[in-house]
């Protein structure tokens, strides 16, 4: 009886050694999941910046080059707009002179 009882001390021994030996490597096991779980948020953080800020540039490009475009339409705009302007002005003031020669050779 007693080698039977020593029998299951000793096994009761070796259960409770395997208990805290997978409790061990849970344990580590769930230190590796949070530490990989952290590797790979700031992975991910990193990538989105990074994606964030290509697609920034990638906008801020093509604003600019729309803007730089609207602005040489409306220059190109204004300077025939002057121009016209100055053809008008120009065929005005030759009218207004062919009516002074004329009211002059009355």
């Amino acid at each position: 009886m007693a080698n039977l009882i020593e029998t299951v001390n000793e096994l009761e021994a070796l259960s409770a050694e395997k208990v805290a030996d997978y409790q061990k490597k849970l344990q580590e096991m769930q230190e590796n999941f949070e530490d990989q779980k952290i590797t790979f948020k700031r992975q991910v953080d990193s990538e989105f910046a990074q994606f964030k800020q290509t697609t920034k540039e990638r906008f801020d490009h093509q604003f600019l080059e729309v803007e730089n475009d609207l602005r040489n339409k409306n220059q190109l705009s204004v300077v025939q707009i002057e121009a016209d302007i100055a053809n008008r002005r120009e065929d005005l003031t030759q009218k207004i002179a062919e009516k002074v020669v004329k009211e002059i050779w009355q």
